[in-house]
């Protein structure tokens, strides 16, 4: 059923692995939401000696070294977690182009993210990619990595470097989460939780919106729809 969401399937045999088929925009989405997240959380660290069959030391090595590449041109701290799953990532992003699996972009799509703030960055990231593992130039691989970008936050700050005004978001929050009291059954006890996250979720939409970050995802489109 999640797989639905995103509108892809699994496909596969026993001890024999598997493969997911869809549209590489959703795939793309799954494997960074949902997928390399979960996959760390469950195994963390052992998750590369558990299938040591299936990565190359050499490969690792040189994940780590675009990633920190990635992390120098944010200027930005991660946990040991959050670099894992980013590893994972590019793991799957590297070998996805290698085996044709290239994410395609529209002309006119493409130009809205050459406005993007963080292109240039991007784009610097994914020449990295392509002297270290022989990728093909694609657009719309550096489009993903500004996608990329925004996991946790990263590069938010871009956005918190200008006058970020969280103290009219913070009444913002307030007074959604107050209709929301009227109206909706919310109990007093999960009311901190929810300002607190609704102000992330909002926080984190409008360092998009100020970064003119392009939004695609295929659960949205699928409300939308509906």
């Amino acid at each position: 059923e999640e797989l639905k969401e995103y509108f892809i399937i699994i496909e596969g045999k026993t001890n024999h692995g598997f493969m997911l088929t869809g549209k590489e925009k959703n795939i793309r989405y799954y494997i960074k939401e949902v997928f390399a997240p979960l996959i760390i959380n469950t195994y963390k660290e052992t998750f590369y000696t558990l299938n040591n069959k299936n990565f190359d030391s050499k490969e690792i090595e040189m994940v780590k070294e675009v990633i920190f590449i990635f992390k120098e041109k944010l200027n930005i701290r991660l946990d040991d977690e959050s670099i894992q799953v980013l590893r994972l990532i590019f793991i799957v992003l590297i070998r996805r182009i290698k085996n044709g699996n290239i994410l395609k972009i529209e002309q006119d799509e493409l130009s809205k993210y050459k406005t993007t703030q963080v292109y240039t960055l991007a784009k610097e990231i994914y020449d990295v990619l392509i002297i270290k593992f022989g990728l093909p130039y694609e657009d719309g691989e550096i489009a993903y990595l500004i996608h990329l970008m925004l996991i946790e936050n990263l590069g938010m700050h871009l956005v918190e470097e200008k006058n970020f005004d969280e103290k009219k978001l913070i009444e913002v929050v307030a007074e959604i989460v107050n209709i929301g009291f009227d109206h909706l059954n919310i109990k007093e006890s999960e009311v901190e939780t929810l300002l607190k996250e609704l102000f992330s979720h909002l926080k984190l939409t409008l360092g998009r919106y100020e970064l003119n970050v392009i939004s695609d995802n295929p659960i949205d489109r699928k409300s939308t729809r509906l």
